[in-house]
């Protein structure tokens, strides 16, 4: 899984690379569902749908072995 970022809107944002082409993908959360944005080339055309100064990193922790 490649790094994660949630906006205060709900907007969550993971960079990914898909057919060899680093991408942002958007998803959104709103009313107890998840949906799918779009995909983003640049930090540039993210900032178009998403306050980028709003963003906070998610860091998943490594779980604990039973």
């Amino acid at each position: 899984m490649g790094r994660r970022w949630v906006s205060d809107d709900g907007h969550e944002i993971e960079a990914i690379v898909l057919d060899a082409c680093p991408l942002l993908r958007v998803d959104r959360r709103y009313g107890g569902h998840r949906y799918h944005v779009g995909y983003f080339p640049t930090v540039e055309a993210l900032a178009m749908i998403v306050d980028i100064a709003t963003l906070t990193e998610i860091i998943d922790f490594p779980r604990r072995p039973a």
